[in-house]
């Protein structure tokens, strides 16, 4: 039972708008933030946190890309519905799904 919800829970991603890619990248950020925290010498400690810096960098600049490919797809289509005057669908770009 533990497993599949752990494989359950792998599958799932937190905001709307994040990738697969991006859903790697933040769990190769969390494996070098663990072997960060469990170096046991100063230069192994900062091997790791140049990896860190690295990987953390990495994930941010993923996620900031999707989102702001996100609010641009929602914005596209808030155009194309205002384009064709259906106010009901404009209505749920705009306040729904950017809130």
């Amino acid at each position: 039972m533990k497993n599949g919800w752990i494989n359950t829970c792998e599958d799932t991603r937190h905001k709307e708008w994040t990738s697969v890619a991006t859903s790697g990248k933040v769990q190769e950020k969390n494996k070098a933030k663990e072997l960060l925290n469990n170096c046991r010498t100063w230069t192994k400690n900062i091997q790791a946190q140049k990896e860190y810096t690295v990987t953390h960098l990495a994930m941010r600049r993923s996620a900031r890309n999707n989102k702001r490919s996100y609010i641009e797809n929602l914005a596209n289509q808030a155009k194309e519905a205002a384009a064709k005057g259906n106010m009901r669908d404009l209505q749920y770009h705009t306040t729904k799904q950017k809130s």
